[in-house]
């Protein structure tokens, strides 16, 4: 009878530990994708039909509203649908949304150009301060434009 009332407890606590740690986090925000194939739903469930499928991991989406386990997703050409939270995952990246975008070797326009970056570039932001991001991409890191990425909010602070 212990261990009933133990299991009893720790399966109400935990469940409401995890709803008010999700409760703080802000909406709209940026998270990314986590698998190499995700689900995108009609609706918040697994009984709604699947509108499409991502088909590559660390793709960036804002998720703009959340019911229960699932949270409604905005990607950058402005579709929307619904997943499950567990094919989330914090890491940050962004796309490039703009043609011959200079990658600087620091938060400054008037520094070494290390790259060209193209338009629909996946990159992993690495931290925003102003008016740029850090970005690192095949191997190479440098500072962007924050206004040359779709992933991030205007004065987001990302570390």
């Amino acid at each position: 009878m212990r261990y009933t009332v133990k299991f009893l407890f720790l399966s109400l606590f935990i469940p409401l530990s995890l709803e008010a740690r999700d409760k703080n986090l802000p909406i709209p925000r940026f998270a990314t994708i986590r698998p190499e194939r995700a689900n995108i739903r009609v609706g918040p469930g697994p009984g709604y039909p699947i509108e499409w499928v991502v088909v590559k991991s660390g793709v960036p989406v804002e998720i703009t509203a959340e019911f229960d386990n699932w949270c409604r997703l905005s990607f950058s050409d402005g579709s929307q649908g619904w997943v499950h939270r567990n094919m989330l995952m914090g890491k940050r990246t962004a796309w490039v949304m703009n043609s011959d975008v200079s990658l600087f070797s620091t938060a400054q326009e008037n520094t070494t150009i290390l790259a060209r970056l193209e338009k629909g570039l996946l990159i992993d932001l690495q931290k925003c301060e102003g008016l740029f991001c850090q970005v690192k991409t095949e191997g190479v890191k440098g500072w962007v434009k924050r206004t040359d990425l779709w992933g991030v909010y205007p004065n987001e602070k990302v570390n």
